[in-house]
This record gives structure tokens, C-alpha cells and sequence, in this order.
């Protein structure tokens, strides 16, 4: 049975990694819901914040052609790395 993973945008998670994805990218990118199973589901049933990403577009993910630019993968690579920066409080300058 598939859970509902449905955290808030106001989720002070969803606001860091907002922050950081502006940081990282330049600019706003608006938030979007996805339909896909995740291990998510284990820890969102536990009321842990989720947020699922990745590098690429959906359109593509587990696609035959599936594919991910290098400019993607850094970008994500970054976001990740600043995000556990600051979620651990661990300055960024």
C-alpha cells in the first residue's frame, strides 16, 4: 500500500531547502508535486519532513533513455552539499 507523502511547503525543511536551491541556482524554482514511490514513505509515516530530488527531468527518470546533464549532476551536487551544510549548521562562507 502506497503512503501519501505530503509535507508542507511551510515545512521549516522545505523553506531551508528552498533557500538553498535559490542559493545554488540564481533564482526561485517553484515547488511540484511528483507521483513516484520512495523510501520516503517509511520515514514521512513517522512525521519526518521529505522532499524528493534529483538531477534531470521527470519526463526521463527510469526511461530507457534515461539521462543526466554534467551541468545537472553539479548543480545537484551542490544543493546537496549546501543543504546538509545548513541543516547541520555548519556555515556556508
Amino acid at each position: 500500500m502506497a503512503a501519501n507523502i505530503d509535507t508542507p511547503p511551510s515545512d521549516p525543511f522545505v523553506t531551508l531547502a528552498n533557500r538553498a536551491l535559490e542559493s545554488v541556482s540564481g533564482e526561485p524554482r517553484p515547488l511540484t508535486g511528483y507521483v513516484q514511490t520512495s523510501d520516503g514513505r517509511w520515514f514521512a509515516k513517522d512525521g519526518i519532513p521529505i522532499i524528493i530530488f534529483g538531477p534531470s527531468v521527470p519526463a526521463v527518470a527510469h526511461a530507457a533513455d534515461e539521462h543526466v546533464s554534467i551541468d545537472q549532476l553539479v548543480e545537484a551536487t551542490r544543493f546537496l552539499t549546501l543543504l546538509a551544510m545548513r541543516r547541520l549548521g555548519i556555515s556556508d562562507q
